[in-house]
C-alpha cells in the first residue's frame, strides 16, 4: 500500500475526502489505504457491513475496486451497488441493513476530481472529528492485513429505491393533473434514475443528457453551471414543449437545480420553503436545517 506521508492531509475536509485526480491527489492506491483505515474505524464502532456505490467519473470504477481491496482487508463485508447517486447509498444502508457506506464521488466538482463520502451508521455521516480522526489512524501506520477477508456481494437496489420513493410520494391520480417535466443529468449517474422515476410518478418527462456518459459531451452535471441551465431553460420554454418545470441534478444526486415553466431560475432557499411547509404541515415544530447562504427570507419563512 502506499505510504501515509505521500497522501496529502489537505483532501480530508470537514465532512468528506476529495481531491485532484490529475495532479496525483487521489490514485487508486491511496484510495485503497484510505479505504482499509476507513474499514478499521467501522470495526472500532463494530460496524462489519458496508455500501460501496460510485459515480460515473473516469477514474470511478477503477477507485471502486481499489476500496473493495481496502475495505475487504479490514474484514468488512461490502456490499457493492455499483454506478449509483448518494441517495441511493444511504436508502441501501437500510434496505441491506448496512450502518457503514462509501459513496466514491466528489459531487459537483469538475471530472479530474473524485473523492470519498463516509458513513458510520444510519442517516450518519462522518463529521470534523471523524475525519481527523481518519487521518491519525493513517499517520500512525496501521496496515498489517486481517487475518479474514470481508466477503463482497454485488447488489442492484436501483428498483427498490425508485418503488420507495413512488410509495411515499405517490402516483398521479384523478385529482392531480401530470405534469410536462424536463429532467437534465449532464450524462451523470442521476440519468439511471430520475427521468424514470417522474415517468413512473405519472408525469410527462422530456429528457436531456439523461444518458450516464462519462466523457460530459455537453457539460459537467452541475446545476449551478450558467451553460447547463441555459440549456434546459431552452428546452422548457421551447414551443413544442412548453413544460411546467425543469429540473437539474449534479452527478452523484445529492444537488438539485430548479427552473420554473416561465424560465426563471428557482433557487434554493425557494425550494426549500416549500419543502418546508410540506414538512411543517405534517411535523408540527419540526426543525428545519439550511445553509447560512440562504436569504433571511427563508427562516422568516419557517417561523
Amino acid at each position: 500500500m502506499v505510504l501515509a506521508q505521500e497522501i496529502k492531509k489537505e483532501i480530508f475536509r470537514e465532512y468528506d475526502i476529495r481531491g485532484n485526480v490529475v495532479e496525483g491527489e487521489l490514485t487508486p492506491e491511496i484510495i485503497e489505504r484510505i479505504a482499509f483505515v476507513y474499514g478499521c474505524f467501522l470495526q472500532e464502532k463494530q460496524i462489519t457491513r458496508a455500501v460501496l456505490g460510485y459515480d460515473n467519473r473516469p477514474c470511478s470504477e477503477d477507485f471502486a475496486a481499489a476500496a473493495v481491496q481496502g475495505l475487504s482487508m479490514a474484514g468488512i463485508a461490502i456490499f457493492h451497488v455499483g454506478l449509483t447517486t448518494t441517495p441511493a447509498v444511504y436508502f441501501s444502508q437500510y434496505l441491506l441493513r448496512c450502518p457503514g457506506a462509501m459513496m466514491i464521488t466528489a459531487s459537483h466538482n469538475p471530472s479530474d476530481w473524485s473523492g470519498l463520502k463516509l458513513a458510520k451508521g444510519y442517516s450518519a455521516t462522518l463529521e470534523p472529528d471523524d475525519i481527523k480522526y481518519i487521518y491519525a489512524l493513517l499517520q500512525r501506520s496501521i496496515g498489517k492485513k486481517t487475518i479474514f477477508q470481508g466477503q463482497v456481494k454485488y447488489v442492484n437496489t436501483r428498483e427498490a429505491y425508485l418503488s420507495e420513493i413512488i410509495k411515499r410520494v405517490g402516483n398521479v391520480g384523478k385529482e392531480k393533473a401530470p405534469l410536462r417535466v424536463v429532467i437534465d443529468c449532464g450524462n451523470g449517474g442521476t440519468g439511471l434514475f430520475a427521468w424514470e422515476l417522474f415517468q413512473q410518478l405519472g408525469h410527462q418527462v422530456f429528457q436531456l443528457n439523461c444518458d450516464p456518459d462519462m466523457s460530459y459531451p455537453h457539460y459537467f452535471p452541475n446545476p449551478s453551471l450558467a451553460e447547463a441551465r441555459k440549456r434546459l431553460r431552452e428546452m422548457i420554454i421551447h414551443p413544442y414543449i412548453k413544460a411546467d418545470i425543469g429540473l437539474s441534478f449534479d452527478g452523484d444526486g445529492d444537488r438539485l437545480g430548479v427552473i420554473d415553466g416561465e424560465g426563471n431560475d428557482v433557487w434554493s432557499d425557494k425550494v426549500l420553503m416549500v419543502l418546508a411547509k410540506d414538512m411543517l404541515e405534517k411535523y408540527r415544530g419540526g426543525k428545519i436545517i439550511f445553509d447560512v447562504k440562504c436569504t433571511s427570507a427563508l427562516p422568516e419563512y419557517i417561523t
